[in-house]
């Protein structure tokens, strides 16, 4: 089947001279969220311009967007009725379907493995890759009966529904723990052993709290081995090698490159790659307060360089914090890690209604 004999109309927008601050809604490649279009992250421009210059791309109810060029070049979206009246630009392929019935189908069809390998033998590489509007015409995939495409779509849309859900679950949980480290760190919350009131907290440097040190791995350097101690690198967990440099959980952060800043709490018996730097507490210091606390940092005023931003222990172990007695850390470190493993768990709920979806995706659409 060929995409341009099931569509009614296949088209392009084009970039406006001016955007205002309110309006129609302009949707861009950045706007699309999943197969949804956010609202906060589209621009505006004039009704006359959306009935004037733009009129060709004056998007529909059903109207599938797909990406043609750039990064994300093949991300799909589906135009709802609650994000119209809305236009968009050259990046995006406006595709409408003759039956409307079939737009679920389609859009998986579009998200398949047999759509990534057209635009991987089609696309022409310059400043950036592109489809144009005739190749998205020309598009030609298996397509089963009308029933048994109905059956399919119905079952897909069944996961990215889960997977919306999880994500909204997800969001909630994020939110919540943000207020509540917001209101915990500014003491507006505080906790109690068992009916007394804990004593002030304290005013101190964050090198009073905590230790640095530094690791010399390299991620090219562990090419070849493999093993059973975790390491790390600036996004997360890299790799299994054969020994460890911590025998004990440790907070790490990254010191170097466009994460810099960024905290993890890491397991024992592990390691971590030199651009990060393992934090651990002093004395009777709460390990997982410290690592709620190192969240509350703003680390970019520590910032040094232009080309790889870098931060230097020296710089941020100044900052100022307020810290409580070791009972209230172990309250408030005990408190906002049941939320923090509540999260994880959804996140890898997440993360399996995901694969289940790609495993579909890849071997329905073959």
């Amino acid at each position: 089947m060929r995409l341009g004999d099931i569509s009614s109309f296949i088209s392009k927008g084009t970039t406006p001279k001016n955007f205002t601050e309110t309006g129609i809604r302009y949707i861009k490649i950045e706007s699309l969220d999943g197969t949804f279009v956010n609202p906060d992250r589209c621009l505006y421009i004039k009704k006359e311009t959306h009935l004037g210059e733009l009129k060709r791309s004056i998007l529909r109810e059903n109207d599938i967007l797909f990406a043609i060029a750039g990064a994300t070049i093949g991300k799909v979206g589906i135009v709802n009725k609650n994000i119209l009246p809305a236009n968009t630009n050259q990046a995006l392929a406006i595709i409408r379907l003759s039956n409307k019935g079939v737009i679920d189908f389609i859009v998986f069809i579009l998200s398949s493995r047999v759509m990534k390998k057209y635009i991987r033998e089609s696309i022409s590489v310059g400043a950036q890759p592109n489809l144009n509007l005739q190749q998205i015409n020309d598009f030609r995939f298996f397509s089963p009966q009308y029933f048994e495409q109905i059956k399919i779509a119905n079952f897909l849309s069944l996961i990215g529904n889960r997977i919306e859900t999880q994500n909204k679950i997800i969001d909630r949980l994020e939110s919540l723990m943000l207020g509540f480290r917001q209101k915990i760190f500014s003491q507006e919350l505080r906790f109690k052993d068992d009916k007394n009131e804990f004593s002030n907290w304290n005013e101190k440097r964050l090198k009073d709290i905590c230790i640095k040190e530094s690791s010399n791995i390299s991620a090219n350097s562990l090419q070849e081995i493999t093993g059973g101690y975790k390491v790390y690198g600036a996004t997360g967990y890299l790799q299994n090698i054969d020994f460890y440099q911590e025998e004990k959980p440790y907070v790490s952060i990254v010191k170097d490159g466009a994460g810099v800043g960024r905290t993890m709490l890491c397991e024992g018996q592990s390691s971590v790659l030199g651009t990060l730097d393992r934090i651990k507490p002093k004395n009777d210091n709460s390990l997982y307060f410290l690592y709620f606390l190192l969240k509350t940092v703003q680390f970019d005023k520590y910032k040094t360089g232009s080309t790889i931003p870098h931060i230097y222990f020296k710089d941020y172990s100044k900052e100022k914090i307020k810290i409580p007695c070791s009972s209230e850390q172990k309250n408030i470190a005990n408190f906002l890690s049941s939320i923090d493993k509540k999260l994880e768990k959804e996140k890898l709920i997440l993360k399996q209604y995901q694969e289940q979806k790609k495993h579909l995706l890849q071997n329905i659409f073959i």
